[in-house]
């Protein structure tokens, strides 16, 4: 009797167990489309992706990127008064050819819409011709730093000297002279003492010729 009694007790809790998994199953499928179909109603917003503004006006364009360029030139013809060093005249280089570079690709986007763009082909040749001489200023004497320079010639006098010098050792550099510039490059003169071939020493001059390199140094190009 007893045994009977235990046996329908097992029963009745394996039933209870059985009922509370099936109810758990149930809500889990329940909640679980919920969700999914709630997280099929929310949808993120689209991503705008900002578009390059081009200027659709030959008018426009060339006087936008006239001021432009004024502004920029204006900036680097004043080197030329300003004892300036925070701003170096191969940063202003850089920028207005990325002006020229920006304004061509402005100036193709019109062409391909069929816009004719007679007074920006004229703005752009224009100005091109007038900074091509700052340029071609710029790819000769460089940034135009005289003390800069002033490092170069004193380094390339002395290996042009040592090399013909009786005693390369005995080289003494006492000074260095900006003369101006020249056709070539910057003019310098450089003063000296050395031992000649009887062992006293002498004083003696060398000029040099530096001329910008384009790649942010100097270089000698003629010596006397």
């Amino acid at each position: 009797m007893e045994k009977e009694t235990k046996d329908e007790k097992k029963k009745e809790e394996g039933a209870a167990q059985i009922f509370a998994a099936v109810i758990l199953i149930c809500l889990c499928l329940f909640f679980g489309r919920k969700c999914f179909s709630c997280s099929e109603d929310r949808q993120e917003p689209p991503i705008e992706i900002p578009k390059v503004v081009m200027i659709t006006s030959d008018s426009l364009l060339a006087v936008t990127y006239r001021e432009k360029f004024d502004a920029l030139y204006n900036d680097l013809m004043a080197l030329d008064k300003e004892d300036d060093r925070r701003r170096s005249r191969g940063s202003f280089h850089k920028e207005i050819q990325k002006l020229f570079e920006d304004w061509h690709s402005n100036m193709e986007y019109l062409v391909d819409e069929g816009t004719l763009i007679p007074l920006c082909n004229k703005e752009y040749e224009t100005l091109f011709r007038k900074y091509d001489k700052q340029f071609a200023r710029f790819m000769l004497y460089g940034d135009e730093d005289t003390w800069e320079i002033e490092r170069y010639a004193k380094r390339e006098a002395e290996n042009i000297l040592r090399k013909l010098l009786v005693d390369p050792e005995s080289l003494v550099i006492e000074n260095v002279l900006c003369n101006g510039k020249t056709n070539k490059g910057w003019k310098y003169t450089v003063v000296y003492r050395a031992k000649n071939g009887f062992g006293g020493y002498v004083r003696e001059k060398i000029t040099v010729i530096m001329a910008y390199n384009g790649n942010t140094f100097y270089e000698c190009v003629d010596a006397r």
